[in-house]
């Protein structure tokens, strides 16, 4: 055998044998679903398993991970098990429900202001949403705090 076909066969051999250890690396790793979930229905933690790809998932590839980016948000589609999950197929849960009485805070320097208003739209916290205010029945856009909880925007 020449000198180069023994060096691509150390290097194949080599190869061969990285394989079974380079599958504990996280770029392998993917979070799934064991039982479908349907849209709308929020994602328990027995329900997710981390499975391993036979080869290397790039970094910038949209997939969940790992198990505490998919336990507790809400499928935006049905989840199928086993099945790799694109993060656009996930949000949030909602912190604000359509119709709830909530609180709405405007501050202005040492001026605080407290209203109580019902929430027009869902929202989870950060986003922007249409509140009516309980009292005279004006709407204000609002961003959503904390639950029960935004701020006029």
């Amino acid at each position: 055998m020449r000198p180069a076909g023994l060096i691509a066969a150390l290097a194949f051999f080599l190869q061969a044998v990285a394989l079974p250890g380079a599958a504990a690396d996280a770029s392998f790793d993917y979070a799934v679903v064991e039982r479908i979930v349907y849209p709308g229905q929020t994602i328990g933690m027995d329900n997710v398993a981390v499975r391993q790809h036979t080869r290397a998932i790039p970094d910038d590839y949209p997939v969940v991970r790992t198990r505490a980016q998919l336990a507790g948000m809400v499928a935006t589609r049905t989840l199928l098990p086993g099945r790799a999950i694109a993060p656009d197929m996930l949000r949030a849960p909602f912190a604000i429900k359509q119709g709830e009485l909530i609180s709405v805070s405007l501050q202005e320097g040492p001026l605080s202001i407290v209203m109580k208003a019902i929430a027009l739209q869902d929202g989870t916290i950060g986003e922007t949403i249409r509140v009516r205010n309980a009292h005279n029945g004006r709407s204000v856009c609002a961003i959503v705090r904390s639950p029960s909880l935004a701020e006029v925007c």
